[in-house]
Protein backbone atom coordinates (compact mmCIF):
# COMPACT_ATOMS: atom_id res chain seq x y z
CA UNK A 1 0.00 0.00 0.00
CA UNK A 2 0.76 3.17 -0.88
CA UNK A 3 2.64 5.44 2.08
CA UNK A 4 -0.27 8.28 1.80
CA UNK A 5 1.14 10.62 4.63
CA UNK A 6 4.25 10.24 3.04
CA UNK A 7 2.42 11.65 -0.40
CA UNK A 8 1.42 14.66 1.90
CA UNK A 9 4.29 15.61 3.27
CA UNK A 10 6.47 15.90 0.08
CA UNK A 11 3.46 17.54 -1.38
CA UNK A 12 3.76 20.05 1.03
CA UNK A 13 7.38 19.99 1.18
CA UNK A 14 6.64 21.45 -2.28
CA UNK A 15 4.04 24.17 -1.54
CA UNK A 16 6.68 25.38 1.09
CA UNK A 17 9.47 25.83 -1.56
CA UNK A 18 9.52 24.35 -5.51
CA UNK A 19 5.91 26.19 -5.75
CA UNK A 20 7.14 29.78 -4.64
CA UNK A 21 10.45 29.22 -6.60
CA UNK A 22 8.71 28.49 -9.90
CA UNK A 23 6.72 31.83 -9.88
CA UNK A 24 9.98 33.89 -8.85
CA UNK A 25 11.84 32.50 -11.91
CA UNK A 26 8.75 32.88 -14.00
CA UNK A 27 8.98 36.67 -13.39
CA UNK A 28 13.03 36.96 -14.32
CA UNK A 29 11.73 36.79 -18.08
CA UNK A 30 10.21 39.28 -20.60
CA UNK A 31 10.60 40.15 -24.10
CA UNK A 32 12.94 42.87 -23.68
CA UNK A 33 15.51 39.66 -23.00
CA UNK A 34 15.31 37.17 -25.88
CA UNK A 35 18.67 35.37 -24.89
CA UNK A 36 17.14 34.69 -21.65
CA UNK A 37 14.24 33.39 -22.91
CA UNK A 38 16.23 31.01 -25.28
CA UNK A 39 19.08 29.97 -22.18
CA UNK A 40 16.78 30.55 -18.73
CA UNK A 41 18.39 31.36 -15.69
CA UNK A 42 19.71 30.03 -12.28
CA UNK A 43 18.32 32.32 -10.11
CA UNK A 44 20.02 32.98 -6.69
CA UNK A 45 18.76 35.70 -3.89
CA UNK A 46 20.94 37.90 -1.51
CA UNK A 47 20.11 36.84 2.18
CA UNK A 48 22.46 38.18 4.86
CA UNK A 49 24.54 39.33 2.44
CA UNK A 50 25.00 36.10 0.78
CA UNK A 51 24.12 34.75 -2.91
CA UNK A 52 21.62 31.54 -2.38
CA UNK A 53 20.21 29.07 -4.52
CA UNK A 54 16.93 30.19 -5.19
CA UNK A 55 15.82 25.90 -5.56
CA UNK A 56 18.22 24.86 -2.66
CA UNK A 57 16.32 22.75 -0.08
CA UNK A 58 19.43 23.55 2.01
CA UNK A 59 19.43 27.48 2.48
CA UNK A 60 17.05 26.70 5.62
CA UNK A 61 15.42 30.05 4.40
CA UNK A 62 11.10 30.92 4.54
CA UNK A 63 11.05 31.14 0.69
CA UNK A 64 7.40 32.39 0.93
CA UNK A 65 9.08 36.04 1.94
CA UNK A 66 11.40 35.79 -1.21
CA UNK A 67 10.12 38.39 -3.99
CA UNK A 68 11.76 38.70 -7.64
CA UNK A 69 12.98 41.61 -5.89
CA UNK A 70 15.44 39.74 -4.03
CA UNK A 71 16.79 37.96 -6.72
CA UNK A 72 20.85 38.78 -7.80
CA UNK A 73 21.38 40.81 -10.97
CA UNK A 74 22.18 40.55 -13.57
CA UNK A 75 20.73 37.07 -14.16
CA UNK A 76 24.03 35.56 -15.83
CA UNK A 77 23.62 31.88 -14.89
CA UNK A 78 22.82 29.40 -17.51
CA UNK A 79 19.20 27.28 -16.41
CA UNK A 80 20.96 23.96 -15.54
CA UNK A 81 18.96 22.29 -18.23
CA UNK A 82 20.20 24.57 -20.92
CA UNK A 83 24.10 24.39 -19.97
CA UNK A 84 24.90 22.32 -23.23
CA UNK A 85 24.37 25.68 -25.25
CA UNK A 86 27.51 27.26 -23.55
CA UNK A 87 30.00 28.56 -25.99
CA UNK A 88 27.63 27.49 -28.80
CA UNK A 89 27.40 30.97 -30.21
CA UNK A 90 26.31 30.51 -33.74
CA UNK A 91 23.71 28.13 -32.71
CA UNK A 92 22.50 30.43 -29.91
CA UNK A 93 22.36 33.41 -32.53
CA UNK A 94 20.25 31.61 -34.83
CA UNK A 95 18.09 30.83 -32.56
CA UNK A 96 17.65 34.65 -31.05
CA UNK A 97 17.03 35.76 -35.06
CA UNK A 98 13.96 33.13 -35.50
CA UNK A 99 12.76 34.60 -31.42
CA UNK A 100 12.69 38.05 -32.64
CA UNK A 101 11.04 37.61 -35.89
CA UNK A 102 8.28 35.30 -33.90
CA UNK A 103 4.95 36.98 -33.46
CA UNK A 104 3.97 36.53 -29.91
CA UNK A 105 1.81 39.25 -30.08
CA UNK A 106 -0.84 36.91 -31.81
CA UNK A 107 -3.58 35.35 -29.51
CA UNK A 108 -3.13 31.79 -28.25
CA UNK A 109 -5.92 29.78 -27.21
CA UNK A 110 -4.29 27.75 -24.45
CA UNK A 111 -1.14 27.00 -23.66
CA UNK A 112 -0.92 23.80 -26.37
CA UNK A 113 -1.47 26.26 -28.67
CA UNK A 114 1.53 28.37 -27.57
CA UNK A 115 3.55 24.98 -27.72
CA UNK A 116 2.49 24.50 -31.10
CA UNK A 117 3.54 27.68 -32.52
CA UNK A 118 7.05 27.89 -30.87
CA UNK A 119 7.40 24.08 -32.31
CA UNK A 120 7.01 25.67 -35.61
CA UNK A 121 9.92 28.19 -35.29
CA UNK A 122 11.84 25.32 -35.44
CA UNK A 123 14.76 26.41 -33.03
CA UNK A 124 14.39 22.91 -31.36
CA UNK A 125 12.73 19.37 -30.93
CA UNK A 126 13.95 18.34 -27.83
CA UNK A 127 11.20 17.70 -25.63
CA UNK A 128 13.02 19.59 -22.81
CA UNK A 129 14.37 22.53 -24.49
CA UNK A 130 10.64 23.00 -25.94
CA UNK A 131 8.77 22.39 -22.25
CA UNK A 132 11.21 25.12 -21.01
CA UNK A 133 11.30 27.60 -23.94
CA UNK A 134 6.97 27.48 -24.09
CA UNK A 135 7.35 27.85 -20.69
CA UNK A 136 9.51 30.74 -20.15
CA UNK A 137 7.48 32.54 -23.02
CA UNK A 138 4.33 31.61 -21.85
CA UNK A 139 5.38 33.16 -18.28
CA UNK A 140 5.70 36.68 -20.46
CA UNK A 141 1.81 36.24 -21.85
CA UNK A 142 0.15 34.48 -18.77
CA UNK A 143 -0.03 31.45 -20.62
CA UNK A 144 0.30 28.54 -18.22
CA UNK A 145 0.08 24.32 -18.86
CA UNK A 146 -3.56 23.55 -17.45
CA UNK A 147 -5.05 20.78 -19.18
CA UNK A 148 -1.92 18.77 -19.84
CA UNK A 149 1.22 17.84 -17.83
CA UNK A 150 4.29 17.77 -20.01
CA UNK A 151 6.38 14.87 -19.33
CA UNK A 152 10.96 14.45 -20.29
CA UNK A 153 13.53 13.20 -18.33
CA UNK A 154 12.76 13.65 -14.89
CA UNK A 155 9.14 14.52 -14.83
CA UNK A 156 8.61 11.50 -16.70
CA UNK A 157 10.90 9.22 -14.44
CA UNK A 158 8.25 10.38 -11.36
CA UNK A 159 5.19 9.51 -13.51
CA UNK A 160 6.59 6.08 -14.46
CA UNK A 161 7.32 5.51 -10.72
CA UNK A 162 3.47 6.27 -9.77
CA UNK A 163 2.48 4.52 -12.76
CA UNK A 164 4.39 1.37 -11.77
CA UNK A 165 3.12 1.55 -7.81
CA UNK A 166 -0.56 1.33 -9.32
CA UNK A 167 -0.97 5.23 -8.04
CA UNK A 168 -1.69 6.12 -11.57
CA UNK A 169 -2.61 5.02 -14.86
CA UNK A 170 -0.38 6.62 -17.64
CA UNK A 171 -2.45 6.87 -21.26
CA UNK A 172 -0.81 3.43 -23.52
CA UNK A 173 1.54 5.50 -26.50
CA UNK A 174 1.26 8.69 -25.12
CA UNK A 175 3.80 11.45 -26.30
CA UNK A 176 4.52 14.36 -24.97
CA UNK A 177 2.20 15.16 -22.64
CA UNK A 178 -0.78 12.98 -20.91
CA UNK A 179 -3.86 15.05 -19.44
CA UNK A 180 -3.69 16.72 -16.52
CA UNK A 181 -6.59 14.17 -14.79
CA UNK A 182 -4.51 11.49 -14.78
CA UNK A 183 -2.66 12.96 -11.81
CA UNK A 184 -5.95 14.57 -9.81
CA UNK A 185 -6.24 12.15 -7.40
CA UNK A 186 -2.79 11.30 -6.29
CA UNK A 187 -1.31 15.22 -6.52
CA UNK A 188 -4.77 16.54 -5.49
CA UNK A 189 -4.71 20.65 -5.67
CA UNK A 190 -1.35 20.99 -7.81
CA UNK A 191 -1.48 22.81 -11.11
CA UNK A 192 -0.73 21.40 -14.04
CA UNK A 193 3.19 23.09 -14.17
CA UNK A 194 3.78 22.58 -10.76
CA UNK A 195 2.47 18.77 -11.28
CA UNK A 196 5.90 18.67 -14.08
CA UNK A 197 7.73 20.31 -11.17
CA UNK A 198 7.40 17.82 -8.71
CA UNK A 199 7.30 14.80 -10.27
CA UNK A 200 11.02 15.85 -11.27
CA UNK A 201 12.23 16.97 -7.67
CA UNK A 202 10.89 14.42 -5.76
CA UNK A 203 11.48 11.01 -8.16
CA UNK A 204 14.00 9.55 -5.90
CA UNK A 205 11.82 10.01 -2.84
CA UNK A 206 8.32 8.38 -5.20
CA UNK A 207 10.46 5.45 -5.14
CA UNK A 208 9.89 5.19 -1.21
CA UNK A 209 6.33 5.11 -1.54
CA UNK A 210 5.63 1.69 0.12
Amino acid sequence: MVDKNMLKSLINDYLNLGYHCLRIEHKMYSFNDYKGLLLGYTPYFNYKCRSLLLWSRKNNVDISSITIDDLCVPYTYFSPHQWWMKGMTVYIEKCLIKLRKADFNRHFDDFEDLYDYVLSLKITKGRLFMYDLTCRIGSCLGIYPEKFIYLQYGSEAGANILHDKGCISLPDNWEIRVPASVFASVLPGLKAMDIESFLCIYKAELKNLY
